[in-house]
C-alpha cells in the first residue's frame, strides 16, 4: 500500500501577504498582478523542500483551499507557477454565486466551506498523513482540529450536525458536510488517514493561548523558520532543506537574535525539548558539508546564541476537547454580511 503526505495550504495571510483590512485594501488585493504579490518569508522555500523529490519513496502532494473567490484563480495559479510550485488541486471560494443566489450567510462562513471542501478533497489511495497550515485571521485551527476529529471518528453526526448549527454554517453547507462526514467509514475503508500537525501562522500576533485548547496538534507560529523546526524535529523534514529555510529566512532580514529567540519561544511553549535544541546545534555546525555552497554567516551565529541561551521546557496538557463549546466561541461564529455586492471579494 501506498503512503501520502499531503500538505494543505490556505493562501493568503498563510502562503501570500495578504492586507484585507479596509475596502481600499480589500480590492487592492484583488487587482494586484501576480508578479505584485508577496509570499511570507520562506513559505516558498519551505513548500519546495517539503514537495522535493526523495528516496523514500513517499508521493508528496500539495493542495490549496483559500477563501478567496473564484476569479482570482488565474493570478494565483500565475504567482505559484513564478514561485516554482505546481498544485495538484487548488481550491477557491464561489464567493460570487453565493451573492447572486443570496447566499450571504454562506459568503462569510468559512466553517462550512473550508470543512466541506477538505471532506470533499480526501486523498484514498493508501495511507494519507495531511498536515494543514492556516492563520489566525479567522477559524482555521477550529475547522482543522474538527476535520482532524473527524477522520478519527471521534464525533458522531448528531454531535456534528449540533456544532455546525452553533458555529453558524448555513444549511445547505451544514447538510452537505454531513453527507461527507456518514460516507467516512466506507471511503477510508481501513485506511489510516490522519492529520499529523496543523500549524497556524500568527499574522495578527494573536495570542498563542488562545490556541491551548486544541493541544499539540495545533502548533501556533510567528515564522515558516518555526514550522521547519518543528517539521525537522518529527522527522518530516531533513537537515538540508532546515538549513535551506534559516537562509531564505535571513534573505528576508531575519537575524541570528530573532532566530534564536524563534527557537526559544517553541521550547519555552512546550513544542521541543533540551535534546531538540542539541540537534540542531549539531545540525548548524554541519551546515559546510551538508549544504553544496558556503553557508551564509547567520547559521553559525545561530549556533553561537543558542550555546548561551538558557532553555526552559514545559509540557503541553492534553485537551479535553469540546467542539461545542469551541463553536459558540464568538471568534468562531461568522460575521453578518453589511456589503453583498463586495463581500465576494472578502475571505
Amino acid at each position: 500500500m501506498t503512503t501520502v503526505h499531503h500538505f494543505r495550504w490556505d493562501v493568503d495571510k498563510t502562503y501570500l501577504q495578504t492586507d484585507f483590512d479596509g475596502t481600499r485594501a480589500l480590492l487592492r488585493t484583488f487587482f494586484q498582478k501576480a508578479n505584485e504579490k508577496v509570499t511570507v518569508p520562506a513559505a516558498t522555500t519551505l513548500l519546495r523542500e517539503l514537495l522535493s523529490l526523495r528516496t523514500d519513496n513517499i508521493a508528496r502532494k500539495v493542495m490549496f483551499i483559500s477563501g478567496s473567490p473564484r476569479q482570482m484563480r488565474n493570478v494565483l495559479t500565475e504567482k505559484l507557477r513564478l514561485d516554482g510550485i505546481s498544485p495538484d488541486r487548488f481550491i477557491l471560494k464561489p464567493n460570487l454565486s453565493n451573492v447572486l443566489l443570496f447566499r450571504f450567510k454562506s459568503v462569510r462562513s468559512q466553517v462550512g466551506y473550508k470543512l466541506s471542501a477538505l471532506l470533499r478533497s480526501m486523498i484514498h489511495k493508501g495511507d494519507v498523513s495531511e498536515i494543514l497550515f492556516g492563520d489566525d485571521s479567522e477559524q482555521d485551527a477550529f475547522i482543522y482540529s474538527l476535520y482532524s476529529a473527524l477522520l478519527q471518528n471521534q464525533i458522531s453526526l448528531d454531535i456534528l450536525n449540533k456544532i455546525l448549527l452553533k458555529a453558524g454554517v448555513a444549511a445547505r453547507d451544514r447538510m452537505t458536510i454531513l453527507e461527507y462526514a456518514a460516507m467516512l467509514p466506507s471511503s477510508l475503508d481501513g485506511r489510516k488517514h490522519s492529520v499529523r500537525r496543523i500549524y497556524i501562522h500568527l499574522d495578527r500576533r494573536s495570542p498563542t493561548v488562545r490556541f491551548s485548547p486544541f493541544g499539540t496538534l495545533v502548533v501556533p507560529i510567528y515564522n515558516y523558520f518555526q514550522v521547519a523546526l518543528v517539521m525537522f524535529w518529527d522527522a518530516q523534514l531533513e537537515s538540508r532543506s532546515l538549513l535551506r529555510v534559516i537562509e531564505a529566512i535571513a534573505r528576508s532580514g531575519y537575524s541570528a537574535t530573532r532566530l534564536a529567540n524563534s527557537v526559544q519561544n517553541l521550547i519555552h511553549r512546550g513544542y521541543g525539548k533540551t535534546k531538540n535544541v542539541t540537534c540542531l546545534m549539531r545540525t548548524l555546525s554541519k551546515a559546510p558539508s551538508i549544504l553544496p555552497s558556503d553557508p551564509t554567516p547567520i547559521i553559525a551565529q545561530l549556533a553561537d546564541l543558542l550555546l548561551v541561551m538558557p532553555i526552559y521546557t514545559t509540557k503541553i496538557p492534553v485537551p479535553d476537547l469540546d467542539y461545542l463549546v469551541l463553536a459558540s466561541d464568538h471568534k468562531y461564529v461568522p460575521q453578518k454580511v453589511n456589503f453583498p455586492i463586495l463581500s465576494f471579494l472578502n475571505t
